[in-house]
């Protein structure tokens, strides 16, 4: 099943990790119950389970300072953007070190 064409698609964001967890084991059950629900459906095939447990996520607020600072580290390796290029659907990026 390539995961780029699936039909229905379910996201939450939580912040407690312990509902999180009771919230993902919710989910599975959910999908399995619908699994078998739908495979009895004449015409559907292919049913199938792309749930992953949910990753951890920490989100970090910088002060000006540290901000700027992250920038010049991040041009020291990669270089400043000096150019933006639509080619179709495609964004290219010019890069300048």
């Amino acid at each position: 099943m390539n995961p780029y064409s699936r039909s229905l698609d379910v996201a939450r964001l939580q912040r407690d990790a312990r509902r999180a967890t009771r919230f993902s084991a919710i989910v599975r059950a959910r999908a399995q119950w619908g699994e078998t629900r739908l495979a009895d459906y004449a015409g559907v095939f292919d049913v199938s389970d792309s749930f992953l447990p949910a990753k951890r996520e920490l989100r970090l607020e910088l002060d000006p300072r540290a901000e700027a600072l992250g920038r010049q580290i991040r041009q020291g390796f990669y270089g400043a953007e000096a150019q933006r290029i639509q080619r179709g659907r495609d964004d290219i990026r010019v890069m300048v070190r």
